[in-house]
């Protein structure tokens, strides 16, 4: 898998192909693939907007910004063969991008706790090292193992 800056081009190629489950979030959560197309367009080659690429395809894009005070906003979209052959790997990127600009908002804390909106995989955020402690069906949140 190689890690690249974002491109409006990789944003096309998600969203033209992106996989129902995709679609079934973006209902969830209010939007549509064209509004969320417009907003990963907009932060290609900003820090952190991130496509994914295996074999000169793009599998997957990423983006997170700040939302306030130490709060961020992450999003991602994949096409489904994408995602089911560079998950494993996404999951260590997402981590690690995570811990790097979190411990470097809150001096070495790390992140203790998250929220996910829509559905989620409960072994997704095990495998980064979080228990799953409160859900409503809608909103799950998860806490740091040992925090």
């Amino acid at each position: 898998m190689n890690v690249e800056n974002l491109t409006k081009e990789d944003v096309d190629s998600i969203f033209d192909n992106l996989w129902s489950r995709g679609h079934e979030e973006l209902i969830i959560m209010g939007s549509s693939v064209e509004e969320a197309k417009r907003k990963f367009k907009s932060m290609a080659g900003k820090p952190w907007a991130t496509a994914f690429h295996k074999a000169g395809v793009c599998c997957a894009v990423f983006i997170m910004e700040p939302v306030g005070e130490m709060k961020w906003r992450t999003q991602f979209a994949a096409t489904e063969e994408g995602f089911k052959s560079i998950w494993i790997s996404l999951t260590k990127f997402f981590k690690k991008a995570s811990d790097f600009i979190v411990n470097d908002y809150t001096e070495g804390k790390g992140i203790i706790e998250l929220f996910t909106i829509g559905e989620n995989e409960s072994d997704w955020f095990n495998t980064m090292g979080f228990n799953l402690i409160e859900t409503d069906g809608f909103i799950d949140k998860y806490e740091k193992k040992g925090a």
